[in-house]
């Protein structure tokens, strides 16, 4: 199956069943205690693996010489800056949902140990393909993506998760809330050289550099262009009305380079 897991499927008749997974025929096999709750309960020594034949099924994947699922140790982060720039609040908590733990809402709490409003939490999950996202206050807020953003699950089925592959223990890149990549920087400046102001801004918003701008982007936090300008000089108005409320990246080309800087819209 890849990622260190084997299976094999068999014709078998109705009834009870005993069985083990061995290496190399013989040459190494599992080995239970006898209080295990899948095994045979049959007290002749043997301690086997123990299933009733009632039909097709797939039996659930176990770790080796376990009646339990392996799980590796997977590490997420979220910065929430740019959340609370823009009016939220973190103080009901940050939690972490996915199909890995049934969507459960509040019970898989993350933490700020040291104040920089990233909060992070290590979970172990059982090999394979999950899809999970970031919420607050259990359900009452949660990250929402369209279907451009790059770290969505490929399964189009309208509700837009994040989507790994566990195949092993992992600590996944640090992201922003709402986006598939780290947080540019918060609202601070990125580079001195750009000034915006109103920040935040409800339609016009003034753009000035220290280097003649030849073009202005704006970019959700996806990473999506949604607006574009041709600069004209050292500053520069531009309007915002039709953006959606939210934080967005604006960058600057010119011919001494390029300038990034992030602001919220109202």
């Amino acid at each position: 199956m890849g990622n260190g897991m084997w299976e094999t499927t068999l014709p078998l008749a109705p009834g009870a069943i005993e069985y083990k997974f061995t290496i190399d025929g013989w040459n190494a096999q599992e080995e239970f205690t006898g209080s295990e709750p899948c095994i045979d309960p049959i007290n002749d020594g043997f301690n086997n693996r123990y299933h009733v034949v009632a039909g097709d099924v797939t039996l659930p994947n176990v770790c080796f010489a376990s009646c339990n699922v392996c799980t590796n140790d997977v590490t997420f982060a979220v910065d929430m800056n740019d959340y609370i720039a823009a009016g939220g609040s973190t103080t009901p908590g940050v939690f972490l949902n996915g199909n890995f733990n049934g969507w459960c809402g509040s019970c898989t709490p993350m933490t700020d140990a040291n104040g920089d409003n990233v909060w992070d939490i290590t979970v172990p999950i059982a090999a394979g393909n999950i899809e999970y996202k970031f919420t607050v206050d259990g359900w009452n807020d949660s990250e929402q993506f369209d279907a451009t953003a790059t770290c969505i699950d490929p399964v189009n089925d309208g509700f837009n998760n994040r989507y790994y592959v566990v195949a092993g223990a992992a600590t996944l890149p640090e992201v922003c809330w709402e986006s598939c990549t780290d947080c540019v920087a918060g609202i601070e400046e990125l580079n001195n050289t750009v000034t915006l102001y109103p920040n935040p801004v409800n339609t016009i918003m003034t753009v000035k550099a220290s280097e003649a701008m030849q073009q202005i982007s704006i970019l959700d936090l996806s990473g999506k262009v949604v607006a574009q300008f041709v600069g004209n000089g050292f500053t520069q108005e531009i309007n915002v009305e039709n953006l959606k409320a939210g934080i967005y990246t604006i960058q600057i080309a010119t011919a001494a380079g390029n300038s990034s800087k992030q602001f919220v819209k109202k």
